[in-house]
């Protein structure tokens, strides 16, 4: 389904964490139609938090969109076709959330990128009709290939100031902080890619008058911290030293920092983590009704 010119071991060796990418037409830009973005608008719950929110200078508020009705026993809230379209006309982004679990299609690119790198990885999408964007300059906690799949949309992206940052330590709070001169400064029309390393400041702009829905494909992986908690709480417990109280012991932390720095250098060990890693890349399961119907 794609075509990245970048294979699996150029990718670790030359880009993974390192440094940014474009790659014009991985994919067919008539893949994915408006047609199909109005289907998947029609099953959004707008009360999910993990559905799809409206960004306009912060969150905007799920009443300013849609409204709620009498469905047998529950209250339930849809989205306003005339509401949405007027907020999006202000300029707003619409973010609609793991697109991976609500589209076929956009489940296959996923799982194509997963294959391809060895990563688990999930999908927002962004739809704007101009503005000025979601967030603004930023940086995000996991790496990022973003492909446009309608319209055109122009990406700035920086170099890092917080190399490798984790899940909490967001940029929130340092915007003040992203270098003034960008890397990359360019269009991506449909069936671009651009890959962001996590940490690298980045920000995407729509274009006056230029629908535009892109994919945010976000990459998930281990770090070695990850690996140590692994250890810590699977391995660890089993070593009679570990489960010694930490009171009085300080002629004994230099024997259990040897027990802890001996089992997280054990091959056999990491080989281990890294098989139950392996096992959390993706896994789309792609049904066919025709094969079954007599």
């Amino acid at each position: 389904m794609l075509r990245i010119p970048i294979s699996c071991s150029e990718f670790y060796e030359k880009y993974f964490e390192k440094q940014h990418r474009y790659a014009p037409s991985v994919i067919d830009g008539r893949i994915f139609t408006w047609d199909e973005l109005d289907d998947l608008l029609f099953s959004l719950d707008p009360k999910k938090q993990d559905d799809m929110k409206i960004m306009l200078e912060g969150r905007v508020s799920m009443e300013e969109y849609s409204s709620k009705y009498q469905d047998l026993n529950e209250i339930r809230y849809k989205v306003m076709s005339d509401k949405l379209g007027e907020i999006l006309e202000s300029g707003a982004t619409m973010v609609i959330n793991r697109l991976d679990l609500k589209s076929k299609k956009i489940a296959m690119i996923c799982q194509s990128l997963s294959d391809l790198y060895s990563l688990k990885t999930v999908a927002n999408g962004y739809f704007a009709l101009g503005g000025v964007g979601a967030f603004g300059k930023h940086w995000d906690t996991h790496d990022v290939f973003a492909i446009q799949l309608l319209g055109k949309k122009r990406w700035r992206v920086f170099g890092s100031t917080f190399p490798l940052p984790l899940e909490h330590q967001t940029s929130s709070y340092v915007k003040d902080t992203c270098p003034e001169v960008a890397v990359f400064d360019g269009i991506l029309n449909a069936g671009d890619l651009l890959y962001v390393p996590r940490g690298w400041w980045h920000e995407v702009a729509p274009m006056a008058n230029e629908p535009s829905f892109h994919l945010a494909i976000g990459a998930h992986t281990a770090k070695l911290l990850d690996y140590l908690i692994w250890v810590a709480n699977d391995l660890l417990p089993m070593q009679e030293l570990a489960r010694t109280s930490a009171i009085g012991q300080e002629r004994s932390l230099h024997q259990f920092a040897s027990l802890v720095a001996k089992t997280l250098s054990d091959f056999n060990i990491y080989s281990r983590f890294c098989g139950e890693i392996e096992l959390m890349k993706n896994d789309c399961e792609i049904f066919d009704i025709k094969s079954i119907v007599r």
